[in-house]
């Protein structure tokens, strides 16, 4: 788990302990979220109680991740949200669907050869 700094999808009003969905657009250290719109959309965070209470996008609050972010260099492109697994030689890449390795979620839609920002430690068995 790793502790961020969030704020809101214009227009979204986040409460305490609430999960949130990273929409992959960030500045520096800053990390936007967003409630999940639909029920079976990925969680990435839960929101943290904060002093104003609620999270906006002029109110900044924390959120405590499901697992580390890190980057990883890509080996294939991803899309925002894709289940990565690991390739030969160590680089990132979209896991298949009967892939049993899955060990993060993309934030962000990249080219081959880019460092990914990574949510590490999802694991989902087919």
């Amino acid at each position: 788990m790793t502790i961020i700094t969030i704020y809101a999808k214009a227009g979204v009003t986040i409460p305490r302990n609430r999960l949130v969905r990273l929409t992959g657009n960030r500045t520096g250290l800053l990390w936007e979220a967003d409630l999940p719109s639909a029920a079976g959309y990925r969680a990435h965070a839960i929101a943290l109680p904060g002093p104003s209470g609620t999270i906006t996008d002029k109110v900044f609050g924390q959120a405590c991740t499901f697992g580390p972010l890190v980057e990883v260099e890509l080996a294939a492109a991803v899309n925002f949200d894709d289940e990565l697994t690991v390739s030969a030689d160590g680089r990132a890449q979209k896991a298949k669907r009967t892939d049993r390795n899955r060990t993060a979620i993309a934030l962000a839609k990249m080219g081959v050869g880019s460092f990914c920002p990574v949510l590490l430690g999802w694991s989902q068995f087919p």
